[in-house]
């Protein structure tokens, strides 16, 4: 949910466009600490979604299992997960924009799940 809202800023508020060039079109640092620091500041939303996404990835992993069953229902989800996450990454790629760490857009959230 956090990774939708910050890519639909990105696509369709212009956030993309002030990353790339700067607040107002200036990508100076002597602008202001903002503008110094504009991708990582926003990039931290998209980290936020990542870090949200293998908190629960990690939560799925790492539950005590006793059977040898669960172990092997475990194994098919990630297996999924892992085909899920492939095929979202390349309609994201298609559809929305290349995975890029700066901006940590949701199509670098999927990859790098």
């Amino acid at each position: 949910l956090i990774g939708t809202g910050y890519q639909i800023t990105l696509s369709y508020f212009g956030l993309m466009e002030t990353l790339e060039s700067g607040v107002g079109g200036v990508a100076s640092h002597i602008n202001g600490f903002f503008n110094a620091n504009r991708e990582g500041i926003c990039s931290s939303i998209g980290m936020l979604s990542l870090y949200f996404a293998g908190l629960s990835l990690g939560s799925l992993v790492f539950r005590k299992r006793t059977v040898l069953s669960e172990t092997i229902k475990l194994w098919k989800i990630l297996a999924g997960i892992a085909i899920l996450s492939w095929i979202g990454t390349w309609q994201a790629q298609i559809h929305i924009q290349d995975p890029s760490r700066c901006f940590a857009n949701i199509t670098y959230v999927v990859w790098s799940l």
